[in-house]
């Protein structure tokens, strides 16, 4: 049975987190086969996910670590107001 877009695009932000059975990515092979918009999304999501993962490794990346005392006491008092 042929899955629908909704169930497809959970297979695909799922298939980044864990890997998928087998019959799980058949089901999604057969869907994205037959769904260009679905298609759109999945190679967009990947995008997104090897853009994520590249910026998060660079040596420019700008961690907390980084910042001033001053500014992660701001910081620390703004999110403790919440």
């Amino acid at each position: 049975m042929i899955i629908s877009c909704k169930k497809a695009a959970k297979l695909v932000s799922a298939a980044i987190d864990h890997e998928l059975t087998l019959y799980e990515k058949i089901r999604l092979r057969l869907h994205l086969l037959m769904c260009r918009f679905c298609r759109r999304y999945a190679d967009q999501i990947d995008l997104l996910h090897q853009v994520s993962r590249s910026i998060g490794d660079s040596p420019l990346n700008t961690s907390a670590a980084g910042l001033s005392p001053e500014a992660k006491e701001r910081i620390k008092k703004n999110v403790s107001e919440d």
